[in-house]
């Protein structure tokens, strides 16, 4: 009898052993869940600033079609605040002046914003174009 009931003990011990590595493996589970899902996040934010900087390139574009002397615009044509109010909703914490002039026709586009996952720095995407100058 006493064999038994020794035996019946380590199976509880051995289920109970089973159990905590078992909890262990889906918590490990569920902290690869939450890093995929920060991930996702992240790329969904990428991808809002990379319309955001597709959009000041169209504004620069648009500029140079308007101009009738086909000059090279400047970044300041680029509205800024009209920019601004179309991408802080999607991006928190947005920069408001993307376009710098490096001169000769050719621009630098920096989109930044706040991610809240990450302490410290803006986020950014940094983005050179130029455009055509004399075009007739």
């Amino acid at each position: 009898m006493s064999a038994g009931r020794h035996s019946a003990g380590l199976s509880l011990i051995e289920a109970l052993v089973a159990l905590v590595v078992l909890a262990i493996g889906l918590l490990g589970i569920a902290g690869v869940q939450l890093k995929g899902l920060q991930s996702a996040d992240l790329a969904v934010q990428r991808g809002i600033a990379n319309i955001a900087a597709q959009d000041a390139r169209e504004r620069l574009w648009a500029v140079l079609a308007s101009d009738t002397g086909a000059h090279c615009p400047e970044a300041a044509a680029v509205n800024h605040s009209d920019w601004h109010q179309r991408w802080q909703p999607l991006l928190p914490e947005l920069a408001i002046d993307p376009v710098e002039s490096l001169g000769d026709c050719r621009f630098h586009i920096e989109v930044r914003w706040k991610d809240p996952r990450i302490a410290g720095d803006l986020t950014r995407l940094d983005y050179r174009m130029r455009l055509p100058q004399g075009v007739p």
